[in-house]
């Protein structure tokens, strides 16, 4: 199991531009990290002059370490500095962090070998097979080319799933428009000032003004709907730049044996929109299509739909 804090806060390192982390993203590089390559674990407040975090490289070595800067200063983190950093590759599987080490572990194997969708946080499908089917830069081909990939299921399910983390406001309006029924859930996270506790909030978007929009930022964007309704308004509203967003079109494949497929409760679709295809969790300039299978039908069953389907890299 992933916790979604591993997957926003490795997000945030690799993204954000808030001064936490374009220093944190400084200091691991001086200690030899590439901040791309970094797996986040945890980054806690530990006191109004530190916070204490943990990370995984990208050759699966296991740090801890503490980040000192004033708190209360307005641009304190620009001067942050690293403390007690430790290598603990022999000994984390003991301690409080051990579950969510683990699960960061599974999530970059996963990552690196096929991707990662939104029903993975916080709890993947269990057994299952990922793999990256084709990718492009026009975010209506990967949409055709999903569909033709769902027509092949043997159940469909009913609505479509989407999850992306939204940091400026006109993203969220631009989703908002596309969704009016979505979920937005604030989180506070280490380096921004909380705007609504520390447990964060659900704040009422659309009756926002732009400036208390942009306090509540940044902000995890879920919704489900009716499949087919709302997909083409969701690309429109994709804009020229972003974090990724992840449609999901969940179902049921046909065994076929003879082909190596057996139906799987977890099959699906998706469509990582500015996701990388071999970090989908990353944004970038292409949209990649993924396809998820049972671990036994695996690449064989794989191959099958993408051939019946005429989906290539």
């Amino acid at each position: 199991m992933v916790s979604s804090i591993v997957v926003q806060y490795t997000e945030l390192l690799r993204s954000s531009s808030h001064d936490l982390w374009v220093r944190l993203r400084e200091l691991l590089k001086g200690q030899g990290l590439d901040p791309a390559r970094t797996t986040v674990v945890d980054l806690l407040q530990g006191g109004l002059d530190h916070e204490d975090g943990r990370v995984i490289s990208d050759d699966d070595r296991v740090y801890t370490f503490r980040l000192r800067y004033d708190q209360t200063a307005e641009h304190g983190a620009r001067s942050a500095r690293l403390e007690d950093w430790t290598d603990v590759t022999g000994s984390w599987e003991t301690g409080s962090l051990a579950t969510r080490t683990a699960g960061a572990f599974a999530w970059k194997s996963a990552a690196r070998t096929g991707g990662w969708h939104p029903s993975a946080v916080p709890e993947p499908s269990p057994a299952g097979y990922t793999r990256c089917v084709h990718v492009t830069a026009d975010p209506a081909d990967a949409y055709r080319r999903a569909m033709r990939l769902c027509a092949l299921m043997e159940h469909r399910g009913e609505e479509a799933e989407l999850l992306t983390h939204l940091e400026s406001v006109g993203e969220v309006r631009r989703m908002a428009a596309a969704l009016p029924n979505a979920r937005f859930v604030h989180r506070p996270y280490p380096g921004a000032p909380p705007s609504c506790g520390a447990g964060g909030c659900e704040p009422d978007v659309p009756a926002m003004d732009d400036r208390a929009l942009e306090a509540h930022l940044p902000l995890e964007m879920s919704a489900r709907f009716p499949r087919g309704t709302a997909e083409d308004r969701v690309i429109e509203a994709l804009g020229d730049d972003g974090n990724a967003v992840f449609l999901v079109w969940p179902g049921r494949w046909p065994d076929r044996p003879e082909h190596g497929l057996r139906g799987f409760v977890h099959d699906a679709v998706q469509v990582a929109f500015r996701g990388d295809h071999s970090d989908p969790a990353w944004p970038s300039g292409r949209h990649a299509v993924h396809v998820h299978v049972s671990e036994e039908s695996g690449r064989r069953g794989v191959e099958y739909l993408t051939a019946r389907a005429d989906v290539h890299p």
